[in-house]
């Protein structure tokens, strides 16, 4: 019996032990869990490419080229707004001078200004390979190299390129290239690839340096002395025109990548792992400086002998000013692939993720030329007003055209419940490193953003990963370690209703009304609850522990999305049949505002219009996107990767697309502007305004052009705009008597107004004549006319009138020629002031 105790005790003690094994394992298992999807929810995990080595290059992937960018067509497709050109690693760039130049890089991409980078033009590739470097020496011929022997040629300028035939082996990747005249240039690259042209392009012959190597740069000082950068530490020099190579150690032998051979004499030369090495003696002797960083240095470039910058891997631009013996930061990482400084002070830098930066006052100071943030939210308070967030908040009031840095935080969630309220799930580094969570709260439309209350215990350091509302009041949102919080003030406050310990990582949550509401779960089964939120019940009927959104139409109809499948109930959940079609990597729920028109984002993209019965595959004809949001039927806007920015519209509900529309002050009056891209049975437009607290009110209208496809500009002038707040919409009118609206910006129209008659014109006039008058406040008027005999001609204005600028015309056919009085009298309503004006009138007949 005592040993049969033990045992049992031992026993015991062995399962003890082991529930503790399973709960650190358990522990262990959900911080990398969390660690790992947490990385994924912040950017895509994909391998960097290496393009010298030649290793994880990713094939062709249409979705990065431009979708409609000029938009041609625009019925149910979608059409790009930014960055309009490919969004890919940018590896080559050339100017020949400070407005025209190309860019070159992966996907076979070509881009091409002519205005220094303001605008940029897609060029028709006839490669998909990754290319390499631009050249051209005059502008009219342009050379580009690239992937596996590839050489293009263009001789309109770079507007068109056909490919030359060069019989390269694969792994020939040719890694620079320079025309020295207008006949004569060079290329080299790996495999001791070393090729000469002599008729611009068109033939090249091989030639053979003697030194067996990746060569990775060459430059010519003029059409006998080079220079090429090669493996092992070696620098080629030819001094007639490559007839001959001699061979120069620089430094240690750890490959050269770049090299700029300043003068005759001065040469600077880097490469890998920071190193570098300088010549003053034409390149027979070099000194090796200390190494500039720890990672492979690309591209160096010297404005003079002793001044010069460097730029590499994910360390930014690094400038000496004592011939490479000593480096200092002088920007942070802006471009790591090429840099190209020109003499008029400006310079242009490429890099991996469509970084294409300039200078243009002196080196140091750089602008960025193409928005390229990873875009994380977007949400449209109007079909012209509209924010996207990023690690910046932007604001468009143009329908997307534009879009500039407003105030506001960055973060990862975005969302709006009208035109006042909105919300951005963030977090901050608190001054002792740590990373807490929050949400900030607008109540004016976006334009100011406060930090909004959270109590209640829950880990601060998760990210807010979805925010939802189900009325202006009542919300709910969720983080990736296991909390749930509630707000019933519009989001002021919030309070947590469950904290799960990180065991948890929430994806989604959705309300069917302020009571029933479900929770998607990346790492769990879906949760549900009947209480708003008081009590979560885990649904364990569901065979589901990687979820990634949720939605219900009603408490019985719902789905969920799967990182691979989808899955529907009818039943409030009992139940899940999964959607067959539908699977690849699949992220959440997007809709419209008309109520059965949804997408599915993610890797692999679907749309149903019916309300979910049918789902079709829209990968191909769809970017790929991070966020969509649509104000209202028939137009959606996306956000993605690499600063894509996307508009989607169908004419079936917007037989007019407006790609803006604007309000501006103009001296007396406000001029409203608007573009549409097409017409579909377009009657016109009526013009509406009010102010901040007034309602609707016609002020004109403007016909329409029917039915095109062509641009079409409109414009229409309010002359009497109101002392303050001007708001603006246009509604729509179809032939068949549909409409629709669009809201403007708001304008506030602010002058030093008094009581004023000013004087008609024309003047003398027949028979019409415009009168303006201006009304410091809300008044009660009288405007007349008489004759100079004192009688009583004609009363125009008799009524209380509300103060501002107004304007009308008096249209006189049954006076006499003569001299008339035009007389103002006004009793302010808001005060003792009161005024009497007058003009005098001469009607010619």
């Amino acid at each position: 019996p005592l040993n049969h105790h033990f045992r049992e005790k031992q026993n015991k003690g062995k399962s003890m032990l082991n529930l503790k094994h399973f709960s650190v394992l358990f522990l262990l298992f959900n911080v990398i869990f969390i660690a790992a999807y947490s990385s994924l929810l912040a950017q895509p995990d994909t391998l960097k490419p290496d393009y010298r080595n030649h290793k994880n290059i990713p094939e062709y992937d249409p979705s990065l080229m431009p979708l409609n960018y000029n938009n041609k067509t625009s019925t149910g497709v979608w059409t790009e707004l930014n960055p309009k050109v490919p969004r890919v690693d940018y590896i080559g760039i050339d100017f020949v001078d400070s407005l025209t130049g190309w860019a070159v890089g992966a996907n076979g991409a070509i881009i091409k200004t002519k205005d220094g980078g303001n605008n940029w033009e897609v060029i028709t590739s006839p490669v998909t390979n990754t290319l390499l470097k631009v050249n051209s020496y005059d502008g009219a011929t342009v050379l580009i190299t690239g992937f596996d022997g590839i050489i293009l040629r263009s001789t309109d300028g770079g507007d068109n390129f056909t490919q030359i035939i060069t019989g390269l082996p694969a792994g020939s990747d040719l890694w620079s290239v320079q025309m020295i005249n207008d006949t004569l240039g060079w290329v080299c690259g790996m495999q001791s690839t070393l090729l000469k042209t002599t008729n611009g392009g068109v033939n090249w012959q091989s030639v053979n340096s003697g030194f067996n190597s990746h060569y990775w740069w060459l430059e010519f000082v003029d059409d006998n002395i080079g220079y090429i950068a090669c493996d092992g530490g070696k620098i080629l020099k030819t001094t007639n025109g490559g007839n001959d190579w001699t061979q120069a150690q620089a430094g240690d032998a750890r490959a050269l990548y770049s090299l700029d051979a300043i003068d005759t004499l001065h040469i600077i030369a880097a490469g890998a792992s920071g190193k570098n090495a300088y010549s003053s003696d034409g390149g027979n002797t070099w000194i090796q400086n200390s190494d500039l960083i720890y990672s492979a240095v690309n591209c160096v470039a010297f404005v003079n002998a002793d001044t010069g910058y460097a730029i590499g891997e994910d360390w930014g631009i690094r400038k000496t000013t004592d011939m490479g013996a000593n480096w200092f930061a002088s920007n942070v990482n802006i471009g790591e692939w090429h840099i190209k400084l020109l003499k008029e002070r400006a310079g242009y830098i490429v890099g991996s993720g469509l970084k294409i930066y300039r200078t243009a006052n002196g080196y140091d100071n750089w602008k960025r030329l193409i928005n390229n943030d990873y875009f994380y939210g977007i949400h449209f308070i109007t079909e012209m007003k509209g924010f996207t967030l990023s690690g910046r908040l932007y604001l468009t009031t143009d329908g997307g055209e534009s879009w500039k840095e407003t105030n506001g935080p960055a973060g990862y969630v975005l969302t709006f419940t009208d035109s006042l309220n909105g919300y951005i799930g963030t977090s901050y580094t608190t001054p002792y490193g740590h990373s807490v969570f929050t949400i900030y709260r607008s109540t004016d439309g976006g334009m100011n953003w406060f930090n909004t209350v959270i109590t209640g215990e829950i880990d601060s350091s998760a990210r807010i990963q979805k925010i939802f509302f189900i009325n202006n009041n009542t919300g709910w949102a969720v983080t990736t370690r296991g909390g749930i919080i509630k707000t019933t003030d519009g989001g002021s406050n919030w309070f947590v209703q469950l904290n799960t310990y990180n065991y948890i990582i929430f994806s989604g949550i959705h309300f069917t009304d302020t009571l029933n509401g479900w929770t998607a779960n990346a790492n769990n089964r879906p949760m549900k609850t009947v209480n708003g939120g008081n009590t979560w019940i885990t649904q364990q009927q569901i065979n589901l522990s990687q979820t990634n959104d949720v939605f219900f139409t009603n408490v019985l109809n719902g789905w969920l999305i799967e990182s691979f499948g989808l899955y529907q109930t009818t039943n409030g959940g009992l139940n899940w049949t999964k959607i067959p079609g539908v699977s690849d990597i699949l992220r959440s729920f997007k809709l419209f505002k008309e109520e059965k028109h949804w997408f599915i984002i993610g890797g692999t993209r679907y749309e149903t219009t019916d309300g979910g019965a049918t789902w079709i595959n829209i990968t191909n004809s769809s970017p790929p996107m991070n966020s969509f949001h649509s104000p209202s039927n028939g137009i959606g806007y996306a956000c993605g990767e690499m600063g894509l920015l996307v508009k989607y519209i169908d004419s079936a509900f917007v037989p007019v697309e407006l790609s803006n529309f604007i309000a501006e002050m103009m001296e007396d009056k406000i001029i409203l502007k608007w573009r549409t891209i097409t017409e579909t049975n377009n009657f016109g437009f009526e013009i509406e305004k009010k102010n901040a607290a007034g309602e609707w009110n016609f002020i004109g209208s403007v016909q329409g052009k029917g039915t095109t496809t062509n641009t079409h500009e409109y414009e229409f002038s309010d002359k009497t705009p109101f002392n303050g707040t001007n708001i603006y919409r246009l509604k729509q009118l179809d032939y068949d008597g549909r409409e629709k609206f669009y809201l403007s910006n708001e304008v506030y129209f602010s002058f030093n107004m008094e009581y004023e008659l000013y004087q008609n014109y024309p003047n003398p006039f027949n028979p019409a004549t415009k009168i303006k008058y201006s009304l410091p406040f809300n008044s009660k008027i009288k405007l007349y006319i008489i004759n100079i005999l004192g009688e009583e001609i004609e009363i125009l204005k008799n009524t209380e009138h509300e103060r501002g600028l107004h304007e009308i015309t008096w249209i006189n056919n049954n006076c006499p020629s003569g001299l008339y009085l035009l007389i103002l009298d006004a009793k302010s309503l808001e005060n003792e002031q009161s005024f009497r004006g007058v003009r005098k009138l001469l009607l010619i007949k």
